[in-house]
């Protein structure tokens, strides 16, 4: 996988942790939980609250490779305009 793919699976997944974001924080789906011998608990806002973590964690890494990739555009562009301005 190259990077770019890497960047593309990323934004992804981070579509499909706020599609699962929406019924949660809408109330439209609960998780209830359980661990062994507790009772059965709510565990919709552990849920929420771990996507949402999720989901800034994945938009961090897309944005700084996004903005290192305009960088070295930008760059790149300025390289070219030197070089022209040299030999004019």
């Amino acid at each position: 996988m190259s990077p770019d793919d890497d960047i593309e699976w990323l934004k992804a997944e981070i579509a499909r942790m706020r599609s699962m974001l929406e019924p949660l924080e809408s109330g439209k789906i609960r998780i209830n939980g359980r661990r062994p011998n507790q009772p059965w608990a709510d565990a919709t806002r552990a849920q929420i609250s771990s996507l949402r973590r999720g989901i800034a964690v994945y938009q961090s890494i897309v944005d700084s490779h996004e903005s290192k990739a305009s960088e070295r555009r930008r760059g790149n562009l300025e390289s070219v305009w030197r070089d022209s301005a040299a030999t004019q």
